[in-house]
């Protein structure tokens, strides 16, 4: 303990010493035939009580044992009370603050039945017939301040508990704030990638194909910009749109999400960029729900998106077929793979965060006859409400 700390314990046993010797005195000036006769064990049995003030802080229990055992030997030896015992009592009370709640019981209970035993003592030292009053008043005047000191120990440690939980209720916001960013901006990095990168990359291919059919065929040349142009204007759109989303609040700033219903304009584009594309099934445009169906047509265009980029030549197949409750998407084509495969980038790392947000799995990865590449997805299939029977792949 610092000397700064230690200044008011011990001015206070200071204080408490001088006034017991005072007590001590006035009690010596008496003349009462019923108390003991005052002596140097009288002056020890005083400093036992009081001195043990200095060391309540560090040491709670051991201090309140001496200073009420001074006390409890003290009336039972028949001496005239002094402020000795009212010091005894408040470092009882200073250690049930200070200490647990199973030893502060403890200590109550021995200093109790101490008093018990020493009023017995007392009465046949000085000859008086105790009473069952006098035993309960000092019960009262021992239990009380006990009592009160339990009380603020154990309102003390509630608070602690209060501000401790309070500290960590603000480092889960403050975490949970955190994920919530970070989850922002991987849904922002997704739906850019989703929406803006594989227009992008539909216009560097249309554009790679116009300039080497600008000489021998100017038609097609001039086709294929037109195409470009097209794109570029739907990029442009859906970049408003998702930004005009992000700033009105919307959990989906690309609008409206895309469905099963919007894949033949997909297909239509993909083909148009020169990529053979087959359907070779697929369930109707309403047997999933909303989710699911943005899900399933991000999947797709990201796989043929990549096919149009790595695979030479850019064939592919595509089939969703719903079996057992699951939806199973597999985009494969049998082209090889230039240098630098697809998986390099965010394209496959975000189809695989689409099938899990919708709570399904992807895997994507060369054929296994070794031929070219599969993406091969699995999302659970609850039926749409309104949906129909189905019609054939």
């Amino acid at each position: 303990m610092r000397p700064r700390a230690r200044a008011p314990d011990l001015a206070l046993t200071l204080a408490g010493v001088l006034v017991g010797l005072l007590t001590l005195a006035l009690q010596r000036s008496t003349d009462d035939a019923a108390w003991r006769e005052l002596d140097a064990l009288a002056v020890a049995l005083l400093l036992l009580m009081t001195l043990p003030a200095a060391t309540c802080r560090r040491a709670p229990i051991a201090s309140a044992a001496v200073a009420v055992t001074a006390a409890l030997t003290a009336a039972a030896l028949g001496y005239p009370p002094t402020s000795g015992w009212f010091s005894a009592l408040l470092i009882a009370a200073a250690a049930v603050y200070l200490t647990d709640r199973r030893r502060a019981i403890i200590l109550a209970t021995l200093t109790l039945l101490g008093d018990l035993l020493a009023s017995f003592a007392a009465a046949d030292a000085t000859g008086e017939r105790l009473t069952a009053y006098q035993l309960v008043a000092d019960w009262c005047v021992i239990g009380v301040p006990l009592l009160l000191a339990d009380l603020l120990r154990e309102q003390r440690r509630l608070l602690v508990q209060v501000r401790d939980q309070a500290g960590r209720l603000a480092e889960l916001r403050a975490a949970e704030a955190g994920e919530a960013a970070a989850r922002e901006r991987l849904r922002i990095a997704r739906d850019v990638h989703d929406v803006v990168g594989n227009d992008l990359s539909a216009i560097a291919v249309q554009a790679g194909a116009g300039g080497t059919l600008v000489g021998p065929d100017p038609e097609e040349a001039r086709a294929a910009f037109d195409r470009i142009a097209r794109m570029a204007r739907d990029a442009l759109d859906q970049t408003r749109a998702a930004v005009r989303g992000m700033r009105e609040g919307g959990e989906d700033g690309t609008g409206a999400p895309p469905g099963l219903a919007d894949l033949d304009t997909l297909l239509d584009a993909v083909r148009a960029s020169g990529v053979d594309v087959q359907v070779l099934r697929r369930p109707p445009d309403d047997a999933l729900t909303a989710e699911v169906q943005a899900a399933t047509f991000r999947i797709v265009q990201e796989a043929l998106t990549n096919v149009a980029r790595y695979a030479r030549p850019p064939k592919a197949a595509v089939s969703i077929h719903l079996t057992n409750g699951e939806a199973f998407i597999d985009v494969t084509d049998d082209g090889a793979r230039r240098a630098g495969p697809a998986s390099q980038g965010s394209g496959i790392p975000g189809m695989r965060e689409r099938a899990a947000l919708a709570g399904g799995r992807l895997d994507a990865g060369p054929s296994p006859d070794g031929l070219g590449w599969r993406v091969r997805a699995v999302l659970p299939a609850p039926r749409a409400a309104g949906a129909s029977a189905g019609r054939p792949g």
